[in-house]
């Protein structure tokens, strides 16, 4: 966790560099901390639909529908034709 907070430090528009310490911190359940990242590197980078994608799999996780649905949404909008479209189109669908 050391190493990608250091290089942060010296290069925090690296939006790539934020999004995988995003991915790592969902990993450990770091959920707000994650989104955080996420947020931050779509400040830098609006329109990646990986970046969407990856804030409405960690609001799935916290329980946060909504927010969730709308990311999903934002990410298939960018990038309609993305091999994992029919997964992204289910889960703005099937929300509780």
């Amino acid at each position: 966790m050391r190493a990608p907070r250091q290089a942060l430090a010296w290069s925090p528009e690296l939006f790539e560099l934020l999004g995988q310490l995003g991915a790592v911190l969902c990993d450990l359940r770091q959920f707000d901390e994650a989104i955080a990242c996420y947020e931050r590197a779509l400040a830098l980078a609006p329109a990646s639909p990986g970046l969407h994608r990856a804030i409405g799999r960690a609001r799935f996780a916290q329980g946060r529908f909504e927010e969730s649905r709308a990311a999903f949404a934002r990410a298939l909008e960018l990038e309609p034709a993305r091999y994992d479209r029919l997964l992204v189109r289910k889960r703005v669908a099937d929300f509780p």
